[in-house]
């Protein structure tokens, strides 16, 4: 969700069934519809909507780290999966070690303590094997 109040009100229905319930937030792949503030305020509303864990996602690679680190002291589990970038960008999309290059990111956003790692567009089983090794290794 790129937006607070559709967030709180998804939350709210989805914990009415009585699902663990998720929510993931989404500043965009540029970062332009959320600020790391705005998306705190929403990933807070989730939570106390009755949200389990809180995610940022479709964002690019190289502009995850601030929102990220304004889920890390919410007090529940969070973390990230992100955008590998453009065709021809540096991580996804058949890039030279593009994988590796965002499982390197990726540990920035373990070590501010997201649990929840992944990837969305441009990423492929490729990334998803590099982030899992990566996280082995730390």
């Amino acid at each position: 969700f790129a937006h607070r109040d559709e967030a709180t009100a998804a939350v709210r229905a989805a914990v009415s069934t009585g699902i663990e319930t998720w929510a993931a937030l989404t500043p965009g792949p540029h970062a332009r519809l959320l600020s790391p503030e705005e998306l705190r305020a929403a990933a807070v509303a989730a939570r106390s909507s009755g949200a389990r864990a809180v995610l940022v996602n479709c964002v690019a690679v190289d502009l995850a780290q601030p929102y990220v680190r304004a889920l890390a002291d919410l007090g529940l589990p969070f973390g990230c999966y992100a955008n590998a970038g453009t065709v021809g960008g540096r991580y996804g999309w058949g890039a030279t070690g593009g994988p590796e290059r965002y499982a390197s990111v990726a540990l920035g956003w373990a070590e501010c303590g997201a649990t929840l790692i992944g990837g969305c567009c441009g990423t492929s089983p490729a990334h998803i094997r590099a982030l899992r090794s990566a996280l082995n290794a730390r």
